[in-house]
């Protein structure tokens, strides 16, 4: 009985290390050569060394929904690592206050991670990421020439952004070095999918580019459904799962 009650609380065990993972706080170094200390969570593959993905959250903070995703991710077969990037380093709602945190800034974050993943033992040295809203425009800066010449090892090769807020003359002074994609609804109207369109024309994104309709912010998240002032925020089941499918494709494409 014994015997079979241990078995049972070591399968529990395996289980839920594969389906939650331990919060860990690690210090990076910045360009600055600033060192800061940040919080993330990280999802092992079920066979190690495997290719990384860094999951960043929007300007709202990290969330299950950014955790489920993670979750989603490994289960293809990659690691996954969530990062806060606001955990004890700002004070204030960067929803109403953007100034608090530039999208450029995480860019140079999830760079110095990935110096850091790269010498992990269960990393394979291919490293993308995903990011949402505040952490989509974050992908957009970090696929650019510009920022990605400040880390000669260039460890982030593709990245997917989910409702990015694209900017045409920020697209326009840049130049896109790697593979991005992106998602976003057609209803949005936080980050309105208009602007999008002409990135995708001045990055030259083909293919890369999927407007959902009947969609609105947040459109990939499970039980969305709210709206602040004029902003919305809903599901859109169908939705999601044809970006969850894209976006698997794109990142077995490009790390694999």
């Amino acid at each position: 009985m014994k015997k079979i009650l241990f078995l049972l609380l070591t399968f529990l065990i395996s289980l839920e290390s594969k389906l939650y993972a331990r919060a860990e706080q690690i210090e990076l170094n910045l360009l600055d050569e600033n060192m800061i200390k940040l919080w993330i969570n990280i999802y092992k593959a079920e066979k190690t060394p495997a290719p990384t993905i860094i999951v960043m959250h929007g300007c709202g903070g990290a969330s299950s929904d950014h955790h489920t995703w993670a979750q989603i991710i490994q289960s293809w077969g990659f690691n996954s690592v969530v990062l806060d990037s606001f955990s004890g380093v700002i004070s204030g709602d960067v929803c109403r206050k953007p100034s608090l945190s530039h999208p450029g800034s995480r860019g140079v974050q999830a760079y110095s991670l990935a110096s850091w993943v790269e010498n992990q033992e269960w990393s394979q040295k291919k490293i993308g990421a995903i990011g949402f809203s505040h952490g989509g425009s974050s992908m957009l800066a970090m696929s650019t020439k510009e920022l990605r010449n400040n880390f000669p090892g260039n460890k982030i090769i593709s990245t997917v952004a989910f409702y990015p807020f694209c900017e045409p003359f920020f697209q326009m002074a840049q130049t896109r070095q790697i593979p991005l994609q992106i998602h976003i609804g057609e209803l949005d109207n936080w980050t309105p999918a208009n602007p999008c369109k002409d990135t995708a024309n001045l990055w030259k994104l083909g293919e890369n580019l999927f407007i959902y309709k009947d969609s609105h912010h947040h459109f990939d998240r499970v039980n969305a459904n709210w709206t602040n002032g004029t902003w919305i925020s809903k599901s859109n089941p169908e939705a999601r799962e044809l970006s969850i499918k894209r976006t698997k494709e794109f990142f077995e494409k490009t790390l694999k």
